[in-house]
């Protein structure tokens, strides 16, 4: 803890009641050393359980609101799938669909239960986009290209993203080139004044006549989400050799 010293030039100067006074004040400096070195280690638990009580309604909050979100966007899929869907077990299928999308968009983002960290964690658009489309490829994961930056994306940013994708990736495995061994999609990014201006590209699927007669939820969807939850946009070109389509997409919307 540290030392008391006292000197004196000359020898023969200090007493037995000398040394007793200052063993006693040694004493007592140690024993307020030691109360000091309590109260703070008190303060340090006290402003920690503080801190953890605080990091926990933060947490709740935020789970809070995710859950909140999602029973939202969970309850407006399941009343305009039950407007479009021609039987049951096609609303089911769909449905499904769409929530294993938000579900696999949840796990690239949620903190581990076990992990310390239980601040916000990102995904970023390529590992988003590989999970998604993974479930929609037939021959291998040589029938989708990926190519872009590292472009982060939070929670809602991940939530609204994926549906875009997943319409997308479904209409691709329906009518498109994944619906045929031989077909490709070739899906780049890049960064534009603000905006994530992603690219994706049908080759080897069915030849295509045109635009389809009817717009069906899943494209209203995936404009909705592109729009309204991503402020962007989703532009379709009908090409007879594939479809081609470019998302635009705020950075600022998708880290959110």
């Amino acid at each position: 803890m540290g030392s008391l010293l006292l000197g004196h030039p000359e020898p023969g100067r200090f007493r037995d009641d000398h040394e007793t006074l200052v063993v006693g004040l040694a004493a007592q400096a140690a024993a307020g050393i030691d109360n000091a070195r309590l109260y703070e280690s008190a303060q340090r638990e006290i402003a920690e359980r503080k801190q953890a009580e605080a990091d926990r309604l933060l947490i709740l909050r935020e789970l809070n609101h995710r859950v909140k979100n999602l029973f939202a966007v969970a309850v407006g899929m399941i009343g305009m799938t039950a407007r479009t869907a021609t039987s049951p077990q096609k609303m089911a299928a769909t449905l499904t669909g769409r929530l294993r999308a938000l579900a696999s968009a949840h796990d690239l983002i949620r903190p581990s239960v076990a992990s310390d960290n239980q601040s916000p964690h990102f995904t970023n658009v390529g590992a988003l986009a590989e999970r998604i489309l993974a479930a929609h490829i037939s021959s291998g994961q040589a029938q989708v290209s990926l190519e872009g930056p590292e472009i982060l994306v939070g929670s809602t940013g991940a939530t609204s993203f994926a549906l875009v994708l997943h319409e997308v990736a479904t209409n691709a495995a329906k009518h498109g080139s994944l619906s045929q061994a031989t077909g490709r999609v070739s899906i780049t990014w890049r960064i534009e004044e603000g905006h994530m201006v992603l690219t994706w590209i049908e080759r080897g699927g069915p030849t295509i006549s045109g635009p389809p007669s009817r717009k069906g939820f899943g494209a209203e969807l995936a404009q909705m989400s592109a729009r309204g939850q991503l402020g962007g946009d989703i532009h379709r070109v009908w090409n007879p050799e594939g479809l081609e389509i470019t998302l635009r997409a705020s950075l600022e919307r998708l880290l959110a």
